[in-house]
Parts: C-alpha cells; sequence; structure tokens
C-alpha cells in the first residue's frame, strides 16, 4: 500500500489481513499485519499486529514514534479504522446492504461521470456511504462518503475500485485507490484472496489483560473523523494519541516580554 502525505510516500503493507465481517457492516473481526516504513519525519521502520475484535481491540508490537508498549486499541482508533475497513471493501457494504436492507437508499441511475452507474445509499456510523455500481458489469467502481476535518471542514473521501478478478469464485477487487480532495490519498494493491475458509478464533482473539471499556464519546469523535485520524499513522504517529497523553501546553518566560509556548507536538 502507498500512502501519500505532503509530498512524503510511505511504504504501509498489510502483510496479512484476516476478515471475519459477519455481514453487519461494521467490520465485527479482523486481524492485520503491518509493515511500515516511513520516510518523514524520521526515517524508521515498523511491524506490528492489529486486532479488532467487536468493541474491543489491541495493538501488538510497535506502532509509532512514541514507541508504545503492546496495549489496547482506544475507541477513536477502533471507531476509524471500522469506517476505513467497510469503505475499502464493496464485498463488506454489499453484505451489509443485504443484512439491513432498510438502511439502503437507491439514488438511481447516474450519467454524469464515465460510467453509467446506480448509486446505493448505506447508512453506517453517523454518515451514508455511497456505492457507486456500473450498470453494465453490476460492479462497483467506488464509494464516497464525507469526513470532517479540522483544516477543511466537510470533506468528500473517495474510494476507488479497479481490477477486479475471481476469487472463489466471488469478484473482488485487486486495486483499491483512494482520494482526497481529489488528490491521491493510498493506493492497495492486492496480491492474494481467500473467500469463506474455515473460521478460526485464534486470529481475532484479544488478550484479556488488554481489554478496556468502549468510550462512546470518544468512539464517536472517530466517527466523525475517521480519514483524519487515520491519516496520522502515515508519519508514524498513533491517532489516538490524545487518549493516553494527556494534552498540556506551557508557557516559559524567554526575555522580557516574550514568551514560548510550547504543546506536545506542534510549538
Amino acid at each position: 500500500m502507498l500512502l501519500r502525505r505532503a509530498g512524503f510516500c510511505h511504504q504501509y503493507d498489510a502483510l496479512q489481513h484476516h476478515i471475519d465481517g459477519g455481514g453487519d457492516g461494521d467490520g465485527s473481526r479482523y486481524q492485520t499485519q503491518w509493515q511500515l516504513d516511513v520516510d518523514y519525519p524520521l526515517q524508521t521502520h515498523y511491524q506490528f499486529v492489529e486486532i479488532i475484535n467487536g468493541d474491543h481491540g489491541a495493538v501488538l508490537g510497535v506502532d509509532s514514534l512514541l514507541q508504545a508498549p503492546p496495549g489496547p486499541i482506544q475507541a477513536i482508533r477502533l471507531a476509524a479504522r471500522k469506517v476505513e475497513y467497510l469503505i475499502t471493501s464493496p464485498l463488506e457494504m454489499v453484505r451489509a446492504m443485504l443484512g439491513a436492507p432498510r438502511e439502503v437508499v437507491v439514488h438511481g441511475s447516474h450519467e454524469s461521470r464515465k460510467e453509467d452507474v446506480t448509486v446505493l445509499g448505506l447508512k453506517r456510523h453517523g454518515k451514508e456511504i455511497l456505492l457507486w455500481v456500473d450498470n453494465g458489469s453490476h460492479l462497483p467502481v467506488q464509494a464516497t462518503y464525507w469526513d470532517s476535518n479540522p483544516s477543511y471542514g466537510d470533506t468528500q473521501i473517495e474510494t476507488c475500485f479497479a481490477d477486479w478478478q475471481s476469487a472463489d469464485g466471488i469478484m473482488v477487487p485487486m486495486q483499491i485507490v483512494q482520494f482526497y480532495r481529489d488528490v491521491q490519498l493510498r493506493q492497495i494493491d492486492v496480491q492474494s484472496v481467500r473467500l469463506n475458509v474455515a473460521f478460526i478464533q485464534g486470529p481475532f482473539a484479544v488478550p484479556a489483560e488488554l481489554t478496556v471499556p468502549l468510550d462512546d464519546k470518544l468512539f464517536n469523535i472517530g466517527l466523525k473523523y475517521a480519514n483524519w485520524f487515520h491519516r496520522y499513522l502515515l508519519i508514524g504517529i498513533p491517532y489516538d494519541l490524545d487518549q493516553f497523553t494527556p494534552a498540556s501546553v506551557s508557557l516559559q518566560q524567554v526575555g522580557q516580554g516574550v514568551y514560548y509556548l510550547r504543546g506536545f507536538t506542534h510549538h
């Protein structure tokens, strides 16, 4: 997966990605083995495992500049991940629509794009995610939703699906490209997919000592700013930083009438 931020490129590979979606569009169980090579602000390399199981999750290994020990996934990160996993999986979106048809809105056909498409809306995570389906191939071409952004306000996130191939008799996209304000944010190139394999609980088990109660307030913040928090890991900074490090601002006098206002990450 090639991720881009402010002119810098980062290699962010999911070595293995196990999913037991449950068909509810909420991504009930995930286990991902990540490899992250960061060029900026420090040239570093991380390998870690991320587990999500319902309302709980854990990070095993080092995933950031802070060298955090293995710990629970905090509520903001849990929410942001669930949104990201849903919008990058057309198969899971379709399963969610079939499982809850009352939450689906048919917006009809559109010919303003290059493709002749039908747009379906899925209400999830406090957002309406639009799935654009090609009327000829009947395959999704993209998914869009509006994400809150502290700098730009409401911003459309566009995820495009391409290079569809058959995996165990089901068509899946082998290339997923995401755009933010018409700028490519990341590209996911899938090497192999296996579907309907025998379920094994082990990869999705969250260690009991890393299980914490879900903070609904922080979870809702993560849903609202999902893409914003997700991008923090591009430079090796955990996007749940504000949850385990108290925000602090210090004021230091460096001269007569001159003060140095210092924050945690920005000065």
